[in-house]
């Protein structure tokens, strides 16, 4: 079975049509089509519904299409791996959110150097398929990964409660979520995992929140606290001149996880741990679950 049949098929699967996939390829449409029938032939099944209209997957080009999918990718990070053998180390493609990019991967990479040639945002529900696609070497995100991937538990993020320096809370070294909840609040929006953390923390505590501001970015959030609209309660460290506190409960930190996960058959594997590795030490460097004390 050769690479580059799988890729025409992949590539006739994508554009639903012999000729607009020969353009893409670069190859002429009969040479195409004669190595699609060849492909079909070893498989020994046909892989496409033929019509007037294209070329269309069936049930077993469907289910062919992520096996092609896997190999070429494998077959081209293992190209780059020995490519990079006794010399610049593989660049690494990660999978992650946004807010992930912005406040780990690239500050991360700018600090370090690391060997992260790319970041593929996608959304938090879509970061490990990332990975069964073969898009990416390897997903760091807030959500436990399958037990089909290897896993490492980067870091427990502490929860900031953040206001202007004369809110009332600001004068607390530490801010319970009994505290928090008897003045207005700013939280994330329900998909993101410091929300995720703060509701269980509440929940918890036997407290119920009915009155608040969520806005999708923790960056507006920060920006209506300082516009005094309320404590806000994010990851980030403090911008606009806010008083940052960590969010306590029941004398406990509240944290929010973020985890790596990645194929335990890559090629990179011992490459990926390694990042994975100075990803946990430089997050615990520069977020310490701070010291609870007592009062």
């Amino acid at each position: 079975m050769e690479l580059r049949a799988l890729r025409h098929f992949i590539a006739v699967s994508e554009t639903g049509s012999l000729s607009a996939a020969a353009q893409k390829v670069h190859i002429s449409q009969p040479s195409l089509s004669r190595q699609l029938s060849a492909l079909e032939r070893e498989l020994g099944r046909e892989l496409f519904e033929r019509s007037a209209q294209g070329m269309a997957l069936n049930a077993a080009g469907r289910y062919f299409l992520p096996i092609a999918t896997d190999l070429c990718n494998r077959a081209e990070t293992g190209l780059n791996m020995m490519r990079a053998h006794g010399g610049a180390p593989a660049q690494l493609s990660v999978a992650c959110p946004s807010a992930t990019v912005t406040h780990v991967i690239a500050p991360y990479l700018a600090a370090t150097g690391a060997p992260i040639g790319d970041a593929l945002i996608r959304d938090p529900a879509d970061v490990y398929s990332a990975l069964r696609h073969g898009d990416a070497d390897m997903a760091v995100t807030t959500a436990l990964p399958p037990a089909s991937l290897e896993r490492m538990l980067l870091h427990e993020t502490p929860v900031n409660v953040q206001m202007p320096a004369d809110h009332p809370l600001a004068a607390l070294s530490q801010i319970d979520v009994v505290d928090a909840a008897r003045h207005e609040l700013i939280l994330m929006g329900r998909r993101s995992a410091v929300r995720a953390a703060t509701d269980a923390a509440f929940r918890r505590a036997g407290v119920l929140l009915t009155d608040f501001v969520e806005p999708e970015s923790s960056s507006m959030a920060q920006a209506m606290a300082a516009a005094g609209r309320g404590a806000c309660l994010v990851l980030d460290d403090p911008n606009y001149g806010l008083a940052s506190r960590p969010l306590t409960c029941e004398g406990e930190v509240v944290t929010s996880p973020i985890y790596g996960g990645w194929d335990r058959m890559h090629y990179a594997h011992r490459e990926i741990r390694e990042v994975m590795l100075g990803i946990q030490e430089w997050l615990r460097d520069r977020h310490p679950v701070p010291a609870v004390h007592n009062v």
